[in-house]
């Protein structure tokens, strides 16, 4: 398997966890299932997809995944509930490592810096012990979007680039 079939393949499981994590998040939303019915898929979802990205040097990925994959912990542990604004937060969190995702496979795809930064900022005040209350930011004018943040240099030198000159 070569490393675009790898890749492919990753961004299949990755859609794939993603889908799932919504699924259950929307039952729990709806009272079809509880916190601690589906939390565990939830969680497991968020770290597979966390340890495949770093597979892959997808830094941004694993980074706003480990954020997201610490708060699931703390439910998870029962030091945290779900409540409705945490649920809202959740879906948000889905909503941008799915772009995220789709960026990686169409770099025309843009993902929306700023809403992820305040997205970081919520899951760290949970972190620190208290709900977050930060008002969204409302976007300006023209929000910098950007594509890949990964680059390849290729540089190939000559047999005699390393040799003393006399």
């Amino acid at each position: 398997m070569d490393l675009t079939q790898a890749k492919s393949l990753f961004i299949e499981e990755a859609s794939g966890l993603l889908a799932s994590m919504e699924s259950c998040l929307l039952e729990i939303e709806s009272g079809e299932a509880t916190v601690a019915e589906h939390i565990d898929a939830i969680f497991r979802a968020a770290h597979t997809i966390k340890g495949s990205a770093g597979l892959f040097g997808f830094d941004s990925v694993v980074a706003f995944t480990h954020n997201l994959e610490s708060v699931l912990d703390k439910v998870r542990a029962g030091q945290l509930s779900m409540d409705a604004e945490l649920i809202n937060l959740m879906f948000s969190c889905q909503d941008h490592l799915s772009g995220m995702i789709q960026q990686l496979q169409d770099a025309g795809v843009t993902v929306d810096l700023q809403h992820g930064q305040w997205l970081l900022q919520q899951l760290a005040a949970y972190m620190t012990g208290g709900a977050a209350a930060q008002a969204e930011p409302q976007p300006e004018e023209e929000t910098p979007q950007v594509g890949h943040e990964h680059w390849q240099i290729d540089i190939e030198y000559g047999a005699d680039v390393f040799r003393e000159q006399p």
